[in-house]
C-alpha cells in the first residue's frame, strides 16, 4: 500500500464535476482513503472588449491531482468514479506509484495572492479585425488590425487619418472590437 499524490486522467471539461463528487463523497464517508483533490490552475490575463480580466484556467485540461492512500481496491473505486479515464503512468494489472515530490510540490503548494504572470496574456484579436480605439490621442477613430504584437503586447491598427491609411502601434486594452 502506497501514500501520496496520483494523478487521474479524467474527461476534459468535467474537472470540477470530479472533484465535487470526490468532496461529496469523502464527506459521507464514502472516499475516507482521499486527503484531498486539486486541479491544477493558473492566472491569465484576458483582454476582451478592450477590458482587462484576470481569470482562472486550468494549468493541466483533463487531469486532477489526487492525495491517496492507493491500493487496488482504492484504485478500482476512483476508476468507478463518473468522469474518470484512468490513472496517469498506470500499468493495466498493477497499483501505480505515487509521483516524486518534484512532479507535484508546484501545483498543490500554491500560495493565494501571487502576482499574475503576463506571459499568460490572452488577446481576443486577429489580423484584420474591426477594431474602434476607445483611449489616447486617437479616441473614437475605427480600423483594422494589421498585426499583433504578442512580445510587446500591442496592435499594429490601420487607422485612416487625413485622408491616408496609417499604421499606429496601440497597447491591446485601448481598443475594441466591433
Amino acid at each position: 500500500m502506497s501514500k501520496g499524490w496520483f494523478i487521474v486522467n479524467a474527461q476534459s471539461g468535467k474537472e470540477e464535476v470530479l472533484q465535487t463528487i470526490i468532496e461529496v463523497r469523502r464527506k459521507n464517508g464514502e472516499l475516507s482513503f482521499i486527503e484531498e483533490v486539486v486541479i491544477p490552475k493558473h492566472k491569465e490575463v484576458v483582454f476582451k472588449a478592450g477590458k482587462k480580466k484576470t481569470v482562472d484556467k486550468r494549468s493541466y485540461p483533463g487531469y486532477v491531482y489526487v492525495n491517496m492512500e492507493m491500493n487496488l481496491e482504492n484504485k478500482k473505486e476512483v476508476l468507478s468514479l463518473p468522469h474518470v479515464i484512468c490513472f496517469v503512468q498506470e500499468d493495466s494489472r498493477a497499483v501505480p506509484e505515487p509521483l516524486p515530490e518534484s512532479n507535484y510540490i508546484g501545483v498543490v503548494n500554491k500560495e493565494e495572492g501571487v502576482e499574475v504572470d503576463d506571459s499568460f496574456v490572452v488577446i481576443d484579436f486577429d489580423v484584420n479585425d474591426k477594431v474602434m480605439i476607445i483611449d489616447g490621442a486617437l479616441n473614437g477613430f475605427i480600423g483594422r488590425v494589421g498585426a499583433v504584437l504578442k512580445d510587446k503586447k500591442k496592435l499594429t491598427v490601420d487607422v485612416e487619418i487625413f485622408g491616408r491609411v496609417t499604421p499606429v502601434e496601440i497597447d491591446y486594452f485601448k481598443v475594441k472590437k466591433i
